[in-house]
């Protein structure tokens, strides 16, 4: 019994220093504009760490990508206004890696 409080407790403590949560922004209109995951850094800032989506107020896709630690990291896809993809590459610390 006092192993499964202190896994909660785990939980919880970690959950306290750096649990994901979800947010999001909209245009006027109430259309999603983004919808991103963040997490506090070490100063209590909320910063970009996690699924990022970015939409065009068409509502279709402009960006979709994972963000860690406020930078672009990994796979990122891009679209235009009509829907069609535009770009696509890898990121580390928001720097475009490869061709």
């Amino acid at each position: 019994m006092i192993r499964d409080i202190g896994g909660i407790f785990l939980i919880v403590l970690l959950c306290l220093t750096g649990c994901l949560k979800k947010l999001e922004t909209r245009y006027d209109d109430g259309q999603l504009k983004e919808q991103y995951e963040v997490r506090k850094n070490k100063v209590g800032s909320y910063i970009k760490h996690g699924k990022y989506i970015r939409c065009y107020e068409n509502g279709k896709k402009q960006q979709e990508g994972i963000f860690k630690n406020d930078k672009e990291n990994g796979k990122h896809t891009f679209w235009y206004d009509n829907g069609h993809k535009s770009a696509q590459g890898e990121f580390n610390d928001s720097k475009r890696v490869g061709v």
